[in-house]
């Protein structure tokens, strides 16, 4: 099954579900809260095996990592005969143009490793505000599979946790509307007016 599609059809079952636990009851909220704090710690331990296997690597790989030049554009000026002076073309090609610069993979999968400690740590406070100030038990079910999915799926991890050879850089994350119109798209054959026009 394609991946918008299980994770569309993954969280929809974790909201469902959510909705039949009855959390009112001392004993099963008690358990959702130790499943949950479990999954956070082997959340926290697949990437901390992932930093020291990033920090332990040894190999001098280097790649091409490619970057879009975004400048806001200036007012035009003026001569003296009051018309507007072009900008020169070749300036505007070279900030406009994409920009390869030389990184280690390394290096490369630091970065990628901050990215993901910084979505947990986001989901973590979420998780915490909605739970310890706002009194939702609901979402501890969700973010106790949601996180590790993550984890598990990054293709950092796959890459370092369980040895598969992925290229770098690697593919962009797709925002949850694109993952929707995907999931549309593989579920239904409902296609978007820009894939339309492609064709």
């Amino acid at each position: 099954m394609a991946n918008p599609v299980f994770g569309f059809l993954l969280f929809a079952s974790l909201f469902w579900a959510s909705k039949q636990v009855p959390f009112h009851i001392p004993q099963v909220l008690l358990g959702m809260r130790i499943a949950y704090a479990l999954s956070t710690v082997l959340v926290l331990l697949v990437y901390t095996y992932t930093k020291g296997s990033i920090d332990n690597d040894n190999s001098k790989a280097v790649f091409k990592e490619t970057s879009v030049l975004i400048d806001v554009p200036e007012p035009a000026s003026k001569t003296k005969n009051g018309k507007d002076e072009d900008k020169d073309k070749d300036k505007d090609k070279d900030k406009d143009a994409a920009k390869k610069t030389s990184i280690s993979v390394q290096e490369y999968d630091h970065k990628q490793w901050r990215a993901l400690i910084k979505g947990f740590c986001m989901s973590l406070a979420m998780m915490s505000a909605m739970h310890l100030y706002m009194g939702m038990p609901g979402p501890l079910l969700i973010n106790m599979v949601i996180p590790l999915k993550t984890a598990l799926g990054s293709e950092l991890v796959q890459a370092r946790l369980f040895g598969k050879k992925v290229d770098r850089p690697f593919p962009e994350p797709k925002s949850m509307f694109a993952m929707l119109a995907s999931a549309r798209t593989q579920l239904f054959g409902v296609k978007d007016e820009k894939e339309v026009k492609q064709q």
